[in-house]
């Protein structure tokens, strides 16, 4: 059996992929299946695509197998730096529904 985990971190410099697109993710770790699903920058849900670049500061969310954590992790920041699982997500998630429905009202409004 396959676990998998949704982990929300946050990315540090110092990290290899700080600075650069999500899409380097793959080539730094080929064998490792990985999404990043979602990014918070500055208070603000960003739909992570490719070309994103990941800057410091940003909280990352990412899905992949349970014992694949760590090494996503190490792209983006020290280890030392504790991660939340999915149990400590929800809240983001939530916010990350949010901002979306806000968005789409917004628009809305002003068109």
């Amino acid at each position: 059996m396959i676990l998998v985990s949704l982990v929300s971190t946050k990315a540090y410099y110092g990290g290899p992929l700080v600075g650069y697109p999500i899409s380097a993710l793959h080539d730094h770790l080929p064998y490792i299946e990985a999404r990043i699903v979602a990014i918070f920058r500055q208070d603000r849900a960003i739909i992570p695509q490719g070309s994103t670049i990941i800057e410091a500061g940003d909280e990352i969310f990412f899905i992949c197998e349970t014992q694949n954590i760590k090494a996503i992790m190490s792209e983006l920041q020290r280890l030392e730096r504790p991660h939340k699982t999915s149990d400590d997500c929800r809240w983001w998630l939530n916010r990350i529904r949010v901002s979306k429905r806000f968005r789409k009202s917004v628009q809305r409004e002003n068109h």
